[in-house]
């Protein structure tokens, strides 16, 4: 599964990141195709 996180916060990768590394998930890609959002792509935890 793949979750996508769409952000308005410049300054949210490095908690995005974080998150990942914390709950074992696995952070795909980064796509900066607006000004004003970024979007984050996710995969879940295998368990």
């Amino acid at each position: 599964q793949v979750l996508e996180v769409r952000v308005d916060d410049s300054t949210s990768q490095e908690d995005i990141a974080a998150w990942c590394r914390l709950a074992g998930h696995r952070l795909q890609a980064v796509v900066n195709d607006t000004p004003k959002y970024t979007r984050y792509f996710i995969s879940k935890k295998l368990s």
